[in-house]
């Protein structure tokens, strides 16, 4: 049994070198990009990305993820990543409860999609956004924006996931909006959205 936890605990130690390194590697990388041309090729873009998620994640430090992040969408000239970066960076100021810097990055990536899926008003990915939005002015206790954005999200994921009820936008959805409605004092309706969720 020893021996097993032994070998399992080399293998791990292995990997973490090896994530320390692919780690040092993207930083070096980041830290000479800044001299380079204002367009990237999308596999670069995709790993410098994976730092950031690397770094938010695993060392709980959004300043770390969020430098980086801004980072990637400075140079960046792929407008569907961008407005995913712009997405992330978003959230990475909502979780360090910077509410008005993440509505304004969560603004700007609900434009950038507003121009990539123009004519496709009811794309999921406006449904993430909108949600993101009314997220943030749920945190803001501005419970009436908060519902105006859950129910712009609501409705296009109630178009894009009609043939799938289960899947899990909509509770959470649901859910999210009953907490507003009850946020508000009004029960009925918080009752109506959480028994939905």
């Amino acid at each position: 049994m020893n021996e097993n936890i032994s070998d399992i605990q080399q293998i791990k130690d292995k990997d973490w070198d090896m994530m320390e390194k692919n780690k040092k590697h993207l930083r070096k990388l980041i830290k000479n990009f800044q001299y380079s041309e204002t367009t990237i090729d999308s596999n670069i873009l995709d790993l410098f990305e994976k730092l950031g998620d690397y770094t938010s994640i695993a060392e709980n430090s959004y300043e770390k993820s969020l430098t980086i992040l801004e980072k990637i969408y400075e140079f960046s000239a792929i407008k569907t990543k961008t407005s995913e970066i712009l997405q992330k960076i978003g959230l990475d100021y909502y979780n360090m409860g910077k509410y008005e810097k993440a509505l304004e990055f969560n603004n700007k990536s609900l434009m950038m999609k507003e121009k990539i899926h123009s004519n496709r008003p009811d794309h999921p990915n406006f449904a993430l956004t909108l949600h993101n939005i009314g997220l943030v002015y749920d945190k803001m206790r501005n419970f009436e924006k908060a519902l105006e954005y859950y129910d712009k999200s609501l409705k296009i994921a109630e178009k894009v996931y009609l043939n799938r009820p289960d899947h899990p936008a909509l509770p959470t959805l649901f859910s999210n909006i009953g907490s507003v409605y009850n946020n508000m004092e009004k029960y009925e309706n918080a009752i109506e959205y959480n028994d939905k969720s």
